[in-house]
């Protein structure tokens, strides 16, 4: 509606006409292209990720082959790394991987910079993974 708006109210503005009636029709043509973009683009952001982790039906939460992480992504995030990622086996997971990163100034020597489980950085502690979902924490270290 506001491509159709905006593509009249440009169209019937002449050059002598208002700046503003001719710009205006512009942008609402441009908002309106907009709004006809950004629901596919989202739907394709969704289909994405839609396999990537996350919480498992009924039936696979049977499967001993699910863990819940246990931890919102913000409480691993200035952790000790070597804590964390026992904290991580200890609940069922299997392929833990540490990375260390370079450490600035006023950063804590084994200190986590970031986590990903199933390449998602962010996830509650109610969420459950397949024990063998790839978790990666980066921590900072000077020996790099």
């Amino acid at each position: 509606m506001m491509l159709a708006i905006g593509i009249i109210l440009f169209a019937i503005s002449e050059a002598d006409d208002s700046f503003w009636l001719s710009w205006g029709g512009l942008m609402l043509v441009i908002l309106g292209i907009n709004f006809l973009i950004a629901p596919t683009w989202v739907l394709e952001e969704m289909k994405k990720n839609s396999g990537k982790g996350k919480k498992k039906s009924s039936s696979q939460r049977n499967n001993r082959s699910i863990c819940s992480i246990g931890k919102d992504h913000d409480d691993f995030y200035h952790k000790n790394y070597d804590d964390m990622a026992e904290f991580l086996k200890s609940r069922g997971f299997r392929n833990v991987v540490t990375k260390p990163e370079r450490k600035e100034l006023f950063d804590t020597e084994g200190a986590i910079k970031g986590i990903s489980v199933a390449g998602n950085t962010e996830f509650s502690e109610d969420d459950e993974f397949d024990v063998d979902t790839k978790i990666l924490i980066r921590y900072y270290t000077r020996k790099h």
